[in-house]
């Protein structure tokens, strides 16, 4: 496996386990509906934050975190983070 490979196969594993991120689910039986407008607990909400929801299916995901500067930019910076000291200075 290439290591740019691996690099997006660490990315996928954000994407299916969110908590990695600090992300954590609020179950269904936790939530109030009423009228179509869903409700949770205040104390399960940051109260100086928002809230996030996830919008992209996993292939939506990935076409979409492919053509982000950011994430392009990660795997240059692994590259040159793993050559040698003398092949990367400016002298």
């Amino acid at each position: 496996m290439t290591w740019t490979k691996k690099y997006w196969d660490i990315v996928d594993q954000f994407y299916w386990t969110p908590n990695y991120l600090g992300l954590k689910s609020i179950p269904r039986e936790q939530w109030t509906i009423e009228d179509g407008v869903v409700s949770i607990p205040r104390d399960m909400t940051n109260p100086n934050g928002p809230l996030y929801r996830r919008t992209r299916s996993g292939d939506e995901y990935w076409s979409f975190v492919r053509r982000q500067e950011e994430t392009f930019n990660h795997i240059f910076d692994l590259a040159f983070a793993i050559l040698p000291g003398d092949v990367v200075s400016d002298v």
